[in-house]
């Protein structure tokens, strides 16, 4: 038994406005147990903290005082959370019992809800703590309510049970008095019997009323449970209103998506719409009178697979979502609220959005040497007896169908290359002789006289399939002459480092933004300071998937306006 942290205790003294909270931490990690302990200070509790980490010490921390919560972790050398969990049972404590852990799949957590946890949450993700903790307490206070009001029932059955015999006696009394005023012995004892008799059928009516109460009240919270752990598991977002448009109940996966805080559950739903900003596809405000919620409660009607985007309240993240709503109504067609379930489609709105890019750029770049084959061959059909005129036309037809065919190429071999279907036939490379070589032969296509090669004299060979090193080099290569200024210097740097070779090409050209250096390796992705697209996007990341089936590793270094540093490395041969 240890206090979570002793210093953070004494810092929170001088906290007055903070919520008092005693916490028992079930957890083997002592710095795991801070990290919780200064996750609750920092959103407004004063916790008093007791740590445990075997069973003999929990049931003594139990046993030593009450406690207002219990926080596990699932997994411990000595200890479970489940384990946990039981011990919490068998000592018929009623508090809630959170889960926390490093990594818990959703069969596990749901295991774990239906063991009796009231909830689980992962230790990346602590920002949901806080909104756990508040749920549970006030369910654990309502729970707490319903004992008492149950227990207030027990005593007043008690109390109930104490007057009928009260009034029993009280009969009993007037039965002596009948049976001296009443000459006829047998008709006072009839009369005894028939008031007996219907004070045992009332009594036995009482009881059975109360039998039957208990029963439906358990069965019911076992319903709710039930449901409840049901909710928890769903990978959709639900959210549950009542017939005022306050939140009454979300599963995680909606806190995900719409970021509430537990003070706006019942806000107005117009001032929560516009917190969430919610959007049509379209990039328009949803009106009130359009959000399919809103016309579930309010009209009763149902509404199935309506696009929304939605920003996170929280954090601002974007979320494209299918949204449907329906009311919930009891027997008679009273409508108590509505329930509306969020499905994240931004995955593939994403595929969507790809796949217009692709349409656009190949229609685009294929468009610009189709138009130079087509007006070359009516050059060539003009002047068919200038033979100089036709073979000028001529290698403009052949240039602009090499470009054709290249982009082509590249569609068909990033295809590939996302499946998994390229072959590579790996031999020792020399990357000097490889880089030298590709000089020599690209002399005719590029300006290979602004290209510098630096390669350390024990350089050893990779291991590489040639042809696709060759690509690799090239693409770098090309990319740099391309996006820097005539008579600037293209520096190829190679070297040994940490059992691997480490390739670089550095250039002095217009450099790549900030926000486009981690997408710069992306399928159809071209850096946003370009003046007009010049391909289809697909160079650097074949170069990527290249680099990356060799073993190896690809990154880039680059500042606007200054120029770029492309390295990769491949495992030495």
């Amino acid at each position: 038994m240890m206090n979570c942290c002793d210093q953070d205790l004494a810092e929170q003294g001088s906290n007055v406005r903070a919520k008092r909270l005693r916490v028992l931490v079930v957890e083997d990690s002592a710095d795991d147990a801070r990290l919780l302990l200064r996750r609750l200070q920092k959103v407004g509790y004063e916790p008093f903290c007791e740590r445990v980490d075997t069973p003999k010490a929990m049931s003594e921390a139990l046993d030593r005082q009450s406690w207002d919560l219990v926080i596990a972790d699932y997994v411990m050398p000595e200890f479970s959370g489940l384990a946990a969990l039981e011990l919490l049972k068998e000592k018929g404590i009623d508090i809630p019992f959170i889960i926390v852990s490093g990594q818990i799949g959703e069969d596990t957590a749901v295991e774990a809800m239906k063991a009796g946890a009231q909830d689980y949450v992962l230790k990346d993700n602590l920002a949901r703590l806080a909104p756990a903790i508040e749920r549970e307490l006030r369910e654990a206070q309502v729970r707490q309510q319903r004992k008492e009001a149950d227990e207030a029932l027990r005593r007043a059955h008690a109390e109930l049970e104490v007057r009928v015999k009260e009034r029993t006696a009280e009969l009993a009394a007037s039965n002596t008095k009948l049976r001296t005023e009443i000459a006829d012995r047998k008709r006072a004892e009839k009369l005894r019997e028939r008031l007996a008799e219907q004070l045992r059928d009332t009594n036995s009516r009482l009881v059975a009323a109360g039998l039957q109460a208990k029963e439906q009240a358990e069965e019911a919270e076992l319903r709710a449970a039930e449901l409840d752990a049901t909710l928890m598991a769903i990978a959709d977002g639900i959210m549950v209103i009542d017939d005022r448009g306050g939140i009454v109940r979300m599963n995680p996966a909606a806190e995900r998506i719409l970021g509430f805080a537990p003070e706006q559950y019942q806000q107005p739903i117009a001032e929560r719409k516009e917190l969430a900003r919610a959007r049509k596809a379209d990039g328009k405000p949803f009106e009130l009178e359009e959000m399919p919620a809103w016309r579930a409660f309010r009209y009763g009607e149902t509404n199935y697979g309506v696009i929304m985007v939605i920003h996170n309240v929280s954090t601002g993240e974007i979320t494209w979502v299918s949204n449907s709503s329906a009311p919930i109504r009891m027997p008679d067609g009273r409508i108590l609220g509505a329930i509306t379930v969020f499905s994240d489609i931004t995955p593939i709105h994403q595929l969507q959005e790809q796949r217009e890019d692709l349409i656009r750029a190949v229609s685009h770049d294929l468009r610009s040497p189709l138009g130079i084959v087509l007006g070359q061959s009516q050059l060539i059909e003009r002047f068919a007896e200038k033979p100089e005129q036709v073979l000028k036309s001529v290698g403009a037809v052949i240039t602009s169908a090499r470009r054709m065919e290249a982009m082509i190429q590249d569609l068909v071999e990033s295809t590939r290359l996302e499946a998994g279907e390229i072959r590579l036939e790996k031999r020792p490379v020399d990357m000097r002789a490889l880089v030298l070589d590709l000089l020599d032969h690209a002399r005719v296509s590029l300006d290979v006289g602004r290209v510098k090669l630096q390669a350390a004299a024990d350089l050893p060979k990779v291991c590489a399939d040639p042809n696709r090193l060759d690509r690799i080099v090239t693409n770098l290569v090309s990319n740099a002459l391309k996006y820097s200024a005539p008579g600037t210097e293209v520096l190829i740097l190679a070297k040994p480092i940490d059992g691997e070779v480490l390739t670089s090409v550095t250039d002095e050209g217009i450099g790549i933004a900030a926000e486009d250096v981690p997408h710069i390796f992306e399928r159809f992705y071209e850096p946003k300071v370009l003046p007009e697209r010049r391909g289809l996007g697909l160079g650097l990341f074949i170069t990527r998937k290249l680099v990356e089936a060799h073993g190896g590793r690809i990154w880039v270094e680059s500042e606007l306006g200054k120029g770029s540093t492309f390295s990769f490395v491949l495992p030495v041969a």
